[in-house]
């Protein structure tokens, strides 16, 4: 048997449905995300080389504290935005789906901006930040709030458009090509990469994604909605965003907890090194991030149109997908996880056991697939929201024991460790609600 017949025989691609998710979306969405992986990586290694452990550290601290703002200030839109655009369009509901988008986007314009402004005037007159150098730069981070805020909504809105490659291409090539070409710009003239610099050609990058994002968002939406009134449902939308409020500040808090307790417990070098780790650990689950972009969409549709037995088949193959790819990418990481840090420069070498630890628990979690993803698309989310309370609990307290002793490698593993929590909790209340399983060694029938 070919190895190609094989993998399609392990994954049950049976059906030209199938095939066609495979040829049509999935690969190209793969090689997008191997792209702009690759690239977000060389991005780093240039960056941790010219800018040592300590300027790279408070860079890293100042993006992870300002995606939180943006998380905080996006108030869930995003993560409506996708359900509503998906579920609305499935039953050809453009007027309501044309009233949603007007909405949206004037809540999200006056929520980014105040935000924005907000953050400003506590970090410049309050000492709300762990260490002096984090205050200056953060004042200049500060200005991609806004710009965050609508490459999440309307990456969010063509995802839940089926236009799921558009909405990655932003995010995983524009952004970061155009970081690479600013900073290549910098090398030439100044020969090194400073701190201001990089966090401006941040912002910029990202509005090169927005611009983007805007439009095909607009060619898309345009034909669809044209001569269709906007029709309102703003108490439905209210209540329904408010419980995806406290979701979507819940998941940044956690995204970003090792970084937030480690820049608060230790000095920014500590940070530097334990960001590129970081990021190191997180190529193990680029194919679980893949499943859910492409299938977030379907899990709503199909829960919409209360068609179980195919989602949990669906949930199933993505499961077998995810492991086949993933397993050999984390185990490779870890074994030359020393090499792999080095190429850094000197001193990056020091997170090897965080990497180590860090590869092992993604590799958990993606043992249970898109677990997260089929609550929020179920409709779910205030037991994805209590489930990931009592993970950051265990964060928070694990670090608090750990870091202050054994540093970095204190803090991966109570990041670790909450994960496993929280993917283990949210399986069972999944199974317990619906009947489906997300788990690899004990997949749904179908």
């Amino acid at each position: 048997m070919k190895p190609a017949e094989y993998i399609k025989g392990i994954l049950h691609i049976t059906t030209e449905e199938d095939r066609n998710r495979l040829y049509k979306v999935l690969l190209p969405i793969f090689m997008v995300q191997v792209g702009g992986t690759g690239i977000s990586m060389f991005i780093s290694l240039v960056m941790g080389r010219s800018m040592g452990p300590t300027n790279y550290g408070i860079y890293a601290y100042c993006f992870s504290v300002v995606m939180g703002v943006v998380n905080f200030m996006v108030y869930g839109l995003n993560l409506l935005s996708l359900r509503e655009t998906s579920g609305l369009l499935a039953v050809d509901k453009r007027g309501e789906w044309k009233g949603f988008m007007n909405w949206s986007t004037a809540t999200l314009f006056t929520l980014s901006f105040g935000g924005a402004i907000a953050t400003v005037f506590i970090i410049y007159f309050f000492p709300v930040l762990p260490d002096v150098a984090y205050r200056y730069p953060m004042l200049v981070m500060c200005s991609a709030i806004p710009l965050y805020s609508f490459l999440l909504l309307l990456s969010s809105v063509l995802r839940g458009m089926h236009k799921v490659l558009l909405s990655q291409v932003s995010e995983k090539i524009i952004r970061p090509v155009t970081m690479l070409v600013l900073l290549a710009l910098l090398y030439c003239f100044e020969r090194h990469i400073t701190l201001y610099p990089a966090l401006i050609f941040n912002s910029s990058a990202c509005a090169a994604a927005l611009a983007f994002v805007v439009i095909k968002y607009r060619s898309g939406a345009s034909a669809m909605l044209k001569d269709i009134r906007a029709e309102y449902e703003k108490k439905r939308w209210m209540k329904e965003v408010s419980g995806l409020f406290l979701f979507g500040v819940l998941v940044s808090i956690d995204s970003q907890m090792d970084v937030y307790m480690l820049g608060y417990l230790k000095p920014p070098a500590e940070v530097g090194v334990y960001k590129i780790a970081s990021n190191v650990a997180l190529i193990t689950s680029f194919v679980l991030t893949i499943s859910n972009i492409v299938l977030a969409p379907s899990f709503a549709h199909l829960h919409t149109l209360k068609e179980n037995k195919e989602l949990q088949r669906l949930v199933t193959q993505t499961i077998r997908w995810v492991m086949l790819l993933t397993a050999p990418v984390a185990i490779g990481v870890m074994i030359f996880s020393q090499q792999i840090l080095s190429l850094w420069g000197p001193g990056f070498e020091r997170g090897q056991y965080a990497l180590i630890i860090l590869c092992a628990a993604h590799l958990i979690n993606s043992a249970f697939g898109s677990v997260g993803n089929l609550a929020l698309m179920s409709k779910f989310e205030k037991y994805n929201g209590m489930v990931l309370v009592i993970s950051i609990v265990i964060n928070i307290a694990l670090n608090f024991a750990l870091t202050p002793r054994w540093g970095m490698n204190g803090t991966a593993f109570a990041s670790g460790f909450s994960i496993v929590v929280w993917n283990v909790a949210l399986f069972f209340i999944i199974k317990r609600k619906t009947g489906l399983r997300a788990w690899v060694f004990r997949p749904g029938r179908h």
